[in-house]
Order: C-alpha cells, then sequence, then structure tokens
C-alpha cells in the first residue's frame, strides 16, 4: 500500500512539474487540422503538436539577443538562460489558455525589454509569436528565435528567410517570418552549440541529424522594434 501511495505521489509531483512550466496552453481544430502550443511563464513555446506533422517542438525553444558589444541575453527552455533577467510579467485579462496572452521581459541591468505576444497565425493552423524590444543605448543587435525540432534522424534546410526540419518525408516544422525585413535562417546542430551568440554549430543545408531551426534580425537599439514569425507544419 505504501508503495502505491510512494507512486502516486511521484505521479502527482510529475504531473504538477509539468504544469508548472507551462502557463497556457492553446489548441484548434481536430484531425489533420489539428494544432496545440503550449506557452511557458518566460515566453518559450514548450511545445507544438499539429495533426499532420505529430510533436515538433518539445521543451527546447527560446529567444536570444545578442549585442554587438558582446552582451547575451538569453533563455532557451530546456538548454537554459543567461540568468540575467528580471523575472516575467504575464498580461492575460481573461486568464490561463485566452488570448490575448503578452510575456515581457527586462534584462537584468534594464538595458532591453522584450514584449512576447502570442496568437493563433495562418487561419489557426500556425502557431504565431509577435517580439517587440524597446532599448535606446544606441548598440546594434541581434534578435534570434530558437527551436529544436523534437523528432530524430530527420532533415533540416533553410531558404533565405525560412528555417524547416522534417523526418518520413511528413512530418515537419516550418519557421517563417511575416515579415522579410532584415531576416534571416540559420540551422546549428542540436544540443552542441557553443553558445547561442557565436552562431552555434554551422550545418550545412540540407543538414540530416537533429536539428536547431533559427531566425535572425539585426536591429537598431535606438528604437522600438519588432519582429514577427510564425511555427506551423510543413507541407
Amino acid at each position: 500500500m505504501k508503495t502505491v501511495e510512494r507512486v502516486s505521489f511521484l505521479v502527482i509531483l510529475v504531473l504538477f512539474s509539468v504544469a508548472a512550466k507551462c502557463q497556457s496552453v492553446f489548441k484548434a481544430g481536430s484531425g489533420s487540422t489539428y494544432i496545440e502550443f503550449h506557452v511557458g511563464p518566460n515566453g518559450n513555446v514548450t511545445y507544438l503538436q499539429t495533426g499532420t506533422s505529430g510533436v515538433v517542438i518539445n521543451g527546447n525553444e527560446g529567444y536570444v539577443i545578442c549585442v554587438n558589444t558582446g552582451a547575451a541575453y538569453y533563455d532557451l527552455g530546456g538548454y537554459g538562460d543567461s540568468g540575467n533577467w528580471q523575472a516575467a510579467v504575464v498580461s492575460q485579462p481573461h486568464g490561463p489558455n485566452t488570448f490575448p496572452l503578452s510575456i515581457t521581459r527586462t534584462t537584468a541591468d534594464g538595458v532591453y525589454t522584450l514584449t512576447q505576444t502570442y496568437a493563433w497565425g495562418n487561419s489557426k493552423t500556425g502557431a504565431k509569436i509577435s517580439m517587440v524590444v524597446q532599448s535606446d543605448n544606441g548598440n546594434q543587435y541581434d534578435l534570434v528565435r530558437y527551436a529544436e525540432f523534437s523528432q530524430p534522424n530527420g532533415w533540416a534546410a533553410q531558404s533565405s528567410i525560412t528555417a524547416y526540419a522534417w523526418v518520413n518525408g511528413a512530418i515537419g516544422l516550418l519557421m517563417a517570418p511575416s515579415s522579410v525585413n532584415r531576416v534571416r535562417s540559420g540551422l546549428g546542430q542540436a544540443g552542441i552549440s557553443p553558445g547561442p551568440c557565436t552562431g552555434g554549430v554551422g550545418v550545412p543545408s540540407p543538414y540530416q541529424g537533429q536539428a536547431d531551426t533559427m531566425l535572425g534580425w539585426t536591429l537598431d537599439g535606438r528604437k522600438t522594434n519588432t519582429a514577427t514569425l510564425v511555427y506551423s507544419p510543413l507541407r
């Protein structure tokens, strides 16, 4: 009996731990049009599943600010963060699992404020993220969005402005910007990047193996900048 109670306690503890890492869950559609994505308390997309592609993001997703002075601020979900952020501030007037949802983080030195807003993209077939960075220090910086494709032994490739990954010819993730202004794409070898602001371990396109997909924007530090992308199934 004590063993059963101990197991039950551990199951509850695990479920609580998973729930604690998720700010909101969004679901739409059914069958081939089904989509589900989770947003964590710090603004990471912690999970993405679609009816046609299955689970394509599972824990390792996030954002990076790389300043031309060498400063770096990042949160890559399961791969950790830079430790130089203030606590996140959540704005969700209708409660968990509802839109509108915005999550704001300011760097510990107060120089950069990143506000991420979440919505459905592509007529509820994708997850849309709008990132607004406020800073007036004058230093140019790169804003990067990162996602690890969760399926092993797949393929990854890029065009000039999109990054995508797939396996078995059908299951895939497309990472695309809503605007092509100052955006570029990139690929990295999953899990062994020497640092999110060093360019990672670059791989050729196409690349076979578990990979990171990335989009980056080079931005002016003297004003407010907005960058928007959509995660959607690769069709």
